[in-house]
């Protein structure tokens, strides 16, 4: 029996002109959606491999350790095809100095400025709002629907208990949610592989498919709710105006309150009180500095580098003089010591603000779960 209405009603839910116009437009944008990350990432693997050659060059140049400055680079991972993720918030690039805390990423390498200005249509945002949105609207009359045309009496008749009724129409609104999904994530890959060359390993692939689960899962939540909303009133225009409702506070509402709550409860530090402190410790090195060139007059001579090639290699000579050397070695040492300070104290600072940056996005999470 309980197969029964599960076919019946997947079948109902096919010929409807909603189901079709869901399948056309879902499948549409996730396919024109990885189509578009898909190229955006071909163009930041090139500039990735550019930059990482150009830095590998510059770094043989490097004579003495001390003018060693590398710049790290980020490599874009094929899954922001799906979903941009932290890629499109945080910079991909991060620059190692001397005397100095590497905490703040760059954008060395980055996206065209349509695709930059089109980021948020992933198909992360294509899940949590159309599929959403169609997943309400397959199931708002799912139950009031029935019972104002008498048909879920005369399913009851039949020996149909409450509990298959719901369960059956949930089952079958599941269906035909995941059926668009699925004909989008293929439309989707077809275009990586046939029309950008872009191929998966086999973790990637595993990833793509929790992807289109959690996709199918994230739907059929928003069909309970539906359903529900379907059995808490007695007409489908009432139904309809509470999914609504509902859909509206968990899709739209929640996320940005929560984002505004957390911000409230747990504040951050201000960006130009980190800066004052990393000018504050900047000076006090910068006085400190002085007073040891002071203190070794003869530190600029203490050391210097000549330099002599064969046919097939080149030598470098480290010359001094005695006294030059001493006052090199020691301004060179007391300097060492301030800059090291300078940097734990900026290192605390920035770990102390992330820390709390952490917090407020964790408890942002906890408030917006739900949604």
């Amino acid at each position: 029996m309980f197969a029964v209405l599960v076919r019946k009603e997947i079948i109902d839910h096919l010929k409807t002109f909603r189901f079709g116009a869901a399948l056309i437009t879902i499948t549409l944008l996730i396919a024109a959606s990885v189509w578009m990350l898909g190229e955006d990432y071909l163009r930041r693997q090139d500039a990735y491999v550019h930059a990482n050659d150009a830095a590998s060059n510059l770094e043989k140049e490097y004579v003495v350790p001390s003018e060693i400055n590398p710049t790290l680079y980020l490599p874009p991972s094929p899954l922001s095809m799906f979903s941009r993720g932290e890629t499109g918030r945080f910079g991909n690039s991060i620059a190692v100095r001397r005397w100095e805390v590497p905490r703040e990423t760059t954008g060395s390498y980055g996206s065209g400025l349509m695709t930059v200005a089109q980021a948020p249509f992933d198909f992360y945002t294509i899940i949590a709002t159309v599929v959403s949105l169609f997943a309400i609207l397959l199931t708002y009359d799912g139950i009031s629907g029935e019972r104002e045309s008498g048909l879920l009496k005369m399913q009851s008749s039949y020996g149909a208990g409450r509990a298959s009724l719901f369960f059956a129409k949930f089952a079958g609104a599941v269906v035909c949610i995941a059926i668009p999904v699925l004909f989008g994530m293929v439309a989707g890959l077809m275009v990586l592989n046939f029309a950008l060359g872009i191929g998966f390993d086999s973790g990637q692939w595993l990833a793509v498919g929790l992807i289109g689960l959690a996709s199918v899962l994230y739907g059929a939540l928003f069909a309970a709710l539906g359903l529900a909303c379907s059995a808490a009133v007695r007409w489908s225009a009432a139904s309809v105006v509470l999914a609504m409702l509902c859909w509206a506070i968990l899709v739209i509402v929640l996320p940005s309150v929560s984002q505004s709550a957390s911000a409230a409860i747990k504040p951050l530090d201000s960006q130009f009180a980190l800066n004052s402190l990393e000018r504050k410790t900047m000076a006090e090195a910068e006085r400190t500095r002085e007073e040891l060139a002071e203190r070794y007059p003869e530190h600029p001579y203490g050391y210097w580098t000549s330099s002599f090639s064969t046919s097939s290699e080149r030598f470098f000579k480290y010359d001094s003089w005695e006294s030059g050397f001493r006052d090199a070695e020691k301004f060179i040492c007391g300097l060492e010591m301030v800059m090291q300070g300078r940097a734990d104290a900026v290192w605390r600072a920035y770990n102390a603000a992330e820390k709390r940056e952490k917090e407020q996005a964790l408890l942002e999470a906890q408030l917006a779960f739900i949604s």
